[in-house]
């Protein structure tokens, strides 16, 4: 695994150009991945992004808010296994958590997708 950092769209290296390993807890000298390390600037360019994009966000009509929800979670399952084995590696957790954790995952993206219906009509007072 070789992940950088996912800033305003585009997947980048860490402003310091520094990198940190993820090591398997049982078995140390293996590393599972090498990941791109942010710092105070990278956390701000990732929250100005977030602010330029959310009124776009806010103005895209619910049901398709809830279909890119809905789209999370399918994409969650269909890497199931592969997700589980790197979760397991990463954390030194039984597999068969590790795949807990992702159906939970997918279920709260679902519990949130369908949430979104029930607090979208006006109520009283507001």
């Amino acid at each position: 695994m070789d992940a950088r950092l996912h800033v305003d769209g585009v997947w980048r290296e860490s402003s310091s150009g520094q990198r940190f390993d993820v090591r398997n807890p049982a078995r140390p000298s293996e590393v599972v991945g090498t990941l791109a390390s942010a710092d105070e600037d990278d956390v701000a360019a990732a929250v100005e992004a977030a602010k330029r994009a959310f009124p776009a966000w806010r103005d895209t009509p619910l049901d398709d808010r809830v279909a890119r929800l809905e789209e999370a979670a399918d994409r969650i399952i269909g890497l199931d296994d592969d997700v589980a084995h790197l979760l397991t590696r990463e954390m030194g957790k039984a597999l068969w958590e590790s795949r807990t954790d992702i159906g939970f995952a997918e279920y709260i993206l679902r519990f949130c997708a369908g949430a979104a219906w029930s607090t979208s009509w006006p109520r009283p007072g507001r």
